[in-house]
């Protein structure tokens, strides 16, 4: 669900995700950066090169601009985040 649209491509959006046990995402890159906040569950986080990083409710994450990052779901479990 999309919080607000943003109007040109360097302004900031804001997206409520959920995820299915065992999903994930494809590598993608954020050339302004991310902030992850997990609103529910848990998941991870992977960094390219580095290992899966568990997250949890409460959890806010920053991706700096231009790392490539891949988000998902433990088989087991639902969450959902927001990010922006």
């Amino acid at each position: 669900m999309r919080l607000w649209k943003r109007k040109r491509r360097h302004e900031l959006a804001q997206v409520i995700v959920s995820f299915d046990p065992g999903a994930r995402t494809n590598w993608d890159i954020h050339p302004l950066g991310q902030t992850l906040h997990v609103t529910a569950g848990s998941g991870f986080i992977q960094k390219e090169g580095e290992p899966i990083q568990p997250i949890n409710t409460g959890d806010s994450i920053w991706i700096a601009p231009g790392e490539a990052l891949a988000r998902g779901k433990f088989r087991d479990r639902h969450d959902s985040y927001c990010h922006s």
